[in-house]
């Protein structure tokens, strides 16, 4: 204690060199004893709306090794690492991605007083290399989530008894980074109290296909157990390529990856809601996946709460490899004397990994003798095999028509080699192709135009088979036409060479449009449905459709990464963690690239070794952008993309797209926005310039009724010449300001190439020629002057009074330009 007014002096001193500022803010003197610890308390709960120091967390970081979580609001965009903007109708939420160079990254809840048991709940979401331990503040792990997740919100709940000799304790969530370095991990909602976790709600039905949260449980880490994904996201090769709902490779399902190594006490439930008690049999129905070649089997259990142990027998169990297939199942479920859950539990008698699958689990409260598969025809119905091929037309107004063909098309290389209605059997069936041989050019189009189908209150899904193989394929597009309203809408599209089989497209085919909170409004018209071949450059190119249905089922397209307002890029670590995609595939079959869709090239300027030439294009373009990406032409073959796409696009607002692009030669360049639904419209197409120069470009988007994504598109032309680049690629809210006023400097460090003397020698003797070259032009000219002006004559002084004026009014414009 101090007798005697002080003053407290803080003394910044300045070291060697310019990059060491200091800074002071928010001092507080109290009239208190520093770092008395908080009561301890014994309820928490944090959504984290505000600073994590709000609800009293605080960062652990023991050392330079350790960082702290970052807090991002549910309106704003994750950075370029994840690459989308996660909320779960929420305000804000903890995250943490490779951007944080160490490995270590934790926070600490506020101190809790000793209690006999604890409940731990909160939300979390991992992807790729990232996993979440949870750990008191002894140290001792009490819960561990790892592996790959798909990018949606899961609930996790944990009790626990706390150690006595603990009188306080904490609660540290700690992300650890792998070594492949990729993804990121995000909490929120975290809930402690002491007493037990909330007994979840009892349901009285069970309708789910995982692509939102059907609050099943596990029983153990999800290192071991079951684990809700797709093929997108964790591309294990045993792993099914698409889901049973949507058949898309974006579909979820639940799925375990397993070994018979593991303890025999860890038993991988996969438990449902608990389903409250009923008198009547009940039909459990579901698809399940098994392609393993080691032994393998699939148990179906009913967990009565009124018994007090786990059942021994199954209800259902399935043994051995099933193929490559999703499965159908319907079982019985007896009365029941409590309340229960199903769970589904995998075995293995193999030290090799198996893999199995779920989707589409559905409890019918009738039993399963009953359950009839709904069978209803359609006016667009049409496998093709009857002469009139089921009423369907081609349009007047096309270039050429639809073919019906039975077994191979005549062109090698490319089309089927038999229909997709008779493929397993014996036996050549017809299908509709398109031939794309001569006297076709590029861009002629067929389009075969089906019955009209009556309208009806029910939701309607288009299914049709296809195939596209072949170099030169053009695009496949189907549009939903309504004479009604005179309208007529892209429903699907596909382009490129989608491999040598057929495959499955399903859409939703009477959606007139979908809201926010997740309804829909559907279309109450007759339509009809077209399909529109076109030609690519080259005679590689036949398209071929098969076996179009219309089912009465809801085909709604899967739920994706939320949307975001704003997009910024600057490709200083590439594409990918922007957020853009590549060349992706825009029906979602899970097919390989086209080989006419090529991937952009990545340029940055900091790999620019001594010896670099100067009149390479990318260091002259390098010389104002660090970074970018670009194609050439001459890389590329006649009628071959280079196709950039960004994440989705919130709807409903106004944006601001702005660009720095160059484009020269013979690419054709179009920027069009994308719907939901399959929309495109167009934004810009560039226009080709003859110097290899950087342009800044800001348009306006207007709103838009659906989530949207921007797509660069560059197709080579004949001559194949020049190159396109773009960098520097940002979406804004709000409209743009004239001539980019307003617009946010975008900062980069220009990494420039040092110059060689023989390329500094080069440089002189270029402006030497220069000078010289000017030299002798004005010797020329004044020579001419002298010759004519000064050197008169004789007689001179008899010229008629006309000449001598025409004479003045030359020399008056000889003077005049010099």
């Amino acid at each position: 204690m101090y007798d005697e007014h002080v003053q407290i002096q803080f003394v910044a001193f300045i070291a060697g060199g310019h990059e060491g500022d200091v800074a002071l803010d928010d001092i507080t003197l109290v009239d208190n004893v520093c770092n008395v610890p908080k009561p301890a308390i014994t309820h928490s709960h944090c959504q984290f709306n505000s600073h994590p120091n709000k609800c009293n967390y605080n960062d652990y970081l023991p050392n330079h090794t350790w960082y702290p979580w970052k807090h991002q609001y549910a309106s704003w965009h994750i950075g370029s690492t994840t690459s989308i903007g996660i909320s779960k109708g929420v305000n804000s939420f903890l995250y943490a991605d490779i951007e944080q160079e160490n490995k270590h990254v934790a926070i600490v809840s506020p101190n809790f007083e000793y209690g006999e048991r604890y409940c731990l709940q909160f939300y979390y979401i991992i992807k790729q290399d990232f996993s979440l331990n949870i750990r008191s503040s002894n140290q001792s792990l009490l819960s561990s989530l790892t592996r790959q997740m798909a990018p949606s919100w899961a609930k996790h709940s944990l009790e626990w008894e706390p150690l006595k000799e603990d009188e306080q304790f904490a609660i540290m969530f700690e992300a650890k980074i792998g070594h492949k370095r990729n993804g990121f991990v995000a909490i929120d909602d975290i809930s402690i109290g002491k007493g037990h976790c909330p007994v979840p709600k009892i349901v009285d039905k069970i309708d789910c296909n995982f692509e939102k949260d059907c609050d099943l449980s596990t029983n153990i880490s999800l290192a071991n157990g079951w684990q809700l994904s797709n093929k997108e996201t964790y591309k294990h090769t045993k792993l099914p390529n698409i889901d049973n709902t949507y058949g898309t490779p974006s579909g979820h399902y639940y799925f375990i990856s397993f070994r018979h190594t593991q303890p025999p006490t860890e038993r991988n439930f996969l438990r449902t809601p608990v389903v409250e008690m009923t008198t009547n049999k009940r039909c459990l129905q579901f698809y399940y996946y098994m392609n393993s070649n080691v032994i393998s089997s699939l148990n179906v259990y009913i967990d009565d709460a009124s018994i007090k142990h786990f059942p021994v027998d199954p209800i259902w169990h399935s043994i051995g490899k099933k193929g490559n297939r999703w499965n159908r199942v319907q079982v019985d479920i007896g009365y029941t004397k409590g309340n229960y859950s199903i769970v589904f539990e995998p075995r293995s008698g193999s030290e090799h990994h198996v893999d199995i699958a779920i989707d589409d689990v559905v409890l019918l409260n009738k039993t399963c003798i009953k359950v009839i598969e709904p069978k209803w025809t359609s006016t667009i119905d049409c496998d093709f095999e009857s002469e009139n091929i089921c009423g369907y037309k081609d349009e007047h107004t096309a270039k050429f028509n639809w073919t019906q063909i039975k077994g191979k098309t005549k062109t090698i290389n490319s089309g089927p080699t038999q229909d997709h209605t008779y493929i397993s059997e014996e036996k050549e069936g017809n299908y509709m192709y398109i031939e794309t041989s001569n006297p076709r050019i590029p861009f002629d189009a067929a389009e075969l135009s089906s019955p009209l189908l009556p309208t009806s209150a029910d939701s309607k899904c288009l299914q049709f088979w296809y195939h596209m193989h072949g170099k030169s394929i053009g695009s496949l597009e189907v549009y939903r036409v309504t004479p009604a309203i005179n309208e007529k809408m892209l429903l699907w599209s596909n382009t490129g060479d989608q491999g040598d089989n057929w495959k499955k497209a399903i859409l939703p085919l009477n959606v007139k449009r979908y809201f926010k909170n997740g309804s829909k409004e559907l279309l109450n018209h007759s339509m009809k449905v077209h399909f529109k071949g076109i030609v690519g450059y080259g005679y590689e190119g036949d398209i071929a459709i098969d076996d179009v249905k219309v089912v009465i089922m809801s085909c709604d397209p899967p739920p994706d990464t939320p949307p975001v307002s704003a997009i910024f890029c600057d490709f200083e670590n590439g594409v990918k963690r922007c957020g853009f995609e590549e060349n992706t595939n825009e029906d979602g079959s899970g097919a390989d690239d086209s080989i006419n869709v090529l991937d952009w090239t990545f340029f940055n300027a900091s790999t620019i070794g001594n010896q670099t030439i100067l009149k390479d294009t990318n260091v002259v373009l390098s010389q104002s952008q660090s970074s970018y990406i670009f194609a050439k032409a001459s890389e590329l073959q006649t009628g071959q993309r280079v196709v950039l796409t960004s994440s989705a696009i919130s709807a409903g607002l106004h944006h601001c797209l702005h660009y720095s692009y160059v484009s020269t030669g013979d690419f054709i360049i179009d920027i069009y926005t994308k719907s939901s639904s399959g929309k495109v419209g167009i934004v810009f197409a560039l226009p080709r310039r003859h110097q290899a120069t950087w342009r800044k470009r800001s348009v306006n988007l207007f709103p838009q009724s659906e989530t949207f994504t921007i797509v660069f598109e560059g197709m080579v032309g004949r001559e194949r010449t020049g190159l396109m680049a773009l960098d520097d690629i940002m979406v804004e809210n709000g409209k743009c300001t004239t001539a980019s006023a307003g617009r946010p400097e975008i900062k980069k460090t220009t990494v420039r190439p040092e110059v060689t003397e023989s390329s500094s020698q080069f440089t002189a003797i270029v402006c030497l020629s220069v000078f010289f070259a000017i030299v002798m032009i004005l010797l020329v000219l004044l020579s001419l002057y002298h010759f004519k002006f000064v050197k008169q004559p004789k007689g001179s002084d008899n010229t008629n009074t006309d000449d001598r004026l025409i004479q003045e009014e030359t020399t008056n414009k000889y003077s005049t330009s010099f």
